[in-house]
């Protein structure tokens, strides 16, 4: 009860370990699991923030740690971070895995206030360019945009957050785009920004125009 007083001064966090009751999911702001159903406790975080545990990396290849980061941006889940005096969860000390947490860190702070864009088909991968080769894509939407911002983005535009990941190294990856959040210049117009994994910075690609239903694909330098 006095939790529920002060909304804004305490966050309720479920844990998803064993068993998630969606319908207690309307008096909490996230999930924090245990275990490892990556892909279950995601579903707990299509409206709100899903945390889970990160027991030991140590020992996996440059590729796994790729791997376990980058599906944790397709599914829209936070790992857990390495903290002094964590309870069987990873604790800091180790170089090459604090530099993967830098690495990755400013993707995650693009996730703060997102939620899974659950419009049809909003980004597919288009096959017909060749295999993806384990490439995958996800959408999400938000209006909190992290820093640092995209120039030109003003406060509270919507954007959506497209993660592309677990394709190979210097893969072309082809996307489809259908209706997505982010108009900002006007209402047939869309800009495109990325960010990679040891970068702090979005990197305009390009600016779409729309023209009776046709992309004009406008690439920056």
């Amino acid at each position: 009860e006095a939790l529920l007083d002060h909304p804004r001064q305490y966050a309720i966090f479920m844990n998803c370990n064993t068993l998630c009751r969606v319908d207690y999911l309307r008096h909490c702001d996230g999930t924090f699991s245990e275990g490892s159903a990556l892909n279950a406790v995601a579903w707990s975080g299509l409206l709100q923030p899903s945390v889970l545990w990160t027991y030991e990396l140590a020992g996996l290849t440059d590729r796994q740690l790729d791997q376990y980061f980058q599906q944790h941006l397709l599914m829209g889940v936070y790992p857990s971070a390495p903290m002094p005096k964590n309870d069987h969860m990873i604790l800091p000390g180790n170089e090459t895995l604090e530099q993967y947490y830098a690495d990755y860190g400013p993707l995650f702070n693009t996730m703060h206030g997102a939620e899974w864009l659950l419009t049809s088909h909003p980004v597919t991968l288009v096959s017909e360019f060749g295999d993806p080769a384990g490439a995958t894509v996800n959408a999400f939407v938000s209006h909190h945009f992290m820093e640092p911002r995209p120039s030109g983005i003003p406060p509270g535009a919507p954007y959506t957050y497209i993660p592309v990941v677990l394709g190979t190294p210097d893969q072309v990856v082809h996307l489809e785009v259908g209706e997505l959040a982010g108009a900002v210049t006007s209402s047939d117009m869309f800009r495109f920004d990325r960010m990679l994994p040891g970068s702090d910075f979005w990197d305009l690609m390009f600016i779409a125009q729309l023209e009776e239903g046709r992309a004009r694909l406008n690439y920056v330098d």
